[in-house]
């Protein structure tokens, strides 16, 4: 999924109950046909695929959650 990884060294990620993770990479990810998310953190030891609103909608995506979904889209896109 990622492409275009550029190493890093020294960043550290906190999460919830203050654990620190190390970002070993930053890059970009593509999972077709979806559109493609820049600067994605790849975090050592991290089993999970976190993902933050604020994020997409900086990648110029429109976001809506209802009970039943999350919809994700270009925001030239109605």
């Amino acid at each position: 999924m990622f492409k275009c990884t550029t190493p890093m060294h020294r960043e550290i990620v906190t999460f919830r109950g203050n654990q620190k993770r190390k970002i070993v990479g930053v890059g970009k990810m593509t999972i077709n046909p979806y559109p493609h998310i820049d600067k994605v953190f790849f975090v050592k030891r991290l089993k999970h695929n976190l993902l933050s609103k604020s994020q997409l909608c900086d990648n110029g995506l429109y976001v809506s959650f209802s009970k039943e979904e999350c919809v994700v889209q270009h925001k030239n896109k109605t």
